[in-house]
């Protein structure tokens, strides 16, 4: 296994699509740096700031990272191009089919793809923070936080939401090993989460629904600034996430093993 990990970690470090994909990801984070830097200083009074950007920090470098929660929209998307066109494109290039017929096993496999899929997602995460937090610092000042107090923050804020976006990456590439198809793989990753966002905003609109939310991991990403201190709330993301990361790894495990790899 640490061989076919050595190997995908070098495709993707070799790869012009990871390359752009984080350019997108940088861009993002510019833009959203951008978006509050003017409502805070031309489009609106202070009062409705908070209302309309969602953000419920201080504003400076140290808290980019907080920032996180708002990517939500971008990372996603950009996971599910990722494990298409290097996960499930090597049904259709052979080199699934040439793995197994030098003797991997599948199991040993999938879980490589999936280790991959999880680094993508760390690395998505990184370079979003990283590129927040500079251009927070260089528009607001880094801030007067603690430097332990920061590590810790920057550490945790990390930590969960490479946990929660793991359900992603662990969703998306159970799909790409059912349809072995990138095109095809990417189109349904990006549904399922357009999906999820739709419902965790109609859940949340109905107060008689708002607990269905709470089973989705996009709630947890979304909440993270707000909740992070309520009792329970780490609780209920660790439950989901599992359940979500078990579920799909079964499933796609399951299917690889019945597959018929020609």
């Amino acid at each position: 296994m640490k061989e076919l990990i050595k190997a995908e970690l070098c495709k993707m470090r070799q790869s012009k699509l990871f390359v752009i994909l984080l350019i997108i990801i940088a861009a993002q984070a510019v833009m959203q740096t951008a978006l509050v830097y003017i409502v805070q200083n031309d489009l609106f009074t202070v009062g409705r700031d908070a209302e309309v950007l969602a953000i419920n920090f201080a504003l400076t470098g140290q808290n980019g990272v907080l920032m996180l929660s708002n990517a939500l929209l971008i990372l996603p998307v950009c996971l599910a191009a990722f494990i298409g066109m290097f996960v499930a494109a090597e049904f259709q290039n052979n080199t699934i089919r040439a793995a197994l017929a030098l003797g991997k096993k599948r199991e040993i496999i999938y879980l490589s793809k999936l280790f991959s899929s999880c680094a993508a997602i760390a690395i998505f995460l990184i370079a979003s923070a990283a590129v927040t937090t500079l251009c927070m610092t260089l528009l607001f000042g880094f801030g007067n936080m603690p430097f332990t107090q920061y590590f810790i923050q920057l550490f945790t804020t990390l930590r969960f939401h490479f946990f929660l976006f793991s359900t992603f990456a662990s969703v998306f590439c159970m799909i790409a090993f059912l349809c072995k198809s990138p095109g095809i793989s990417i189109i349904i990753g990006v549904v399922y989460f357009l999906v999820m966002m739709s419902l965790s905003s109609l859940f949340n609109t109905f107060d008689t629904f708002a607990f269905l939310a709470k089973g989705l991991p996009s709630y947890y990403i979304s909440s993270a600034n707000d909740l992070i201190g309520e009792s329970g709330f780490l609780t209920g993301a660790v439950a989901v996430a599992l359940s979500y990361i078990a579920v799909s790894t079964a499933t796609g495990l399951f299917v690889f093993r019945k597959a018929d790899i020609k």
